[in-house]
């Protein structure tokens, strides 16, 4: 499954949540005839927020963005 990311630009954080379906491969030979089903177990939720701040200081590895005025 994409990961699903929320930007809130007033409070200056990035939240990326991605979710992943543990399963598990059940297989049966009844009769000698063999099949395999594939069950979900559990989903993951894992979530990262990264919490941007802005500097008026020169930073020389951020040449592309703009400078508030301080």
């Amino acid at each position: 499954m994409s990961p699903v990311t929320t930007i809130n630009a007033k409070a200056n954080t990035l939240t990326t949540t991605e979710t992943s379906t543990v399963e598990t491969t059940i297989t049966t030979c009844p009769g000698g005839v063999c099949s395999t089903l594939t069950v979900p177990v559990t989903t993951i939720t894992s979530e990262a927020t990264t919490t941007a701040t802005i500097s008026c200081e020169d930073n020389e590895e951020d040449i592309t963005s703009t400078k508030p005025s301080c």
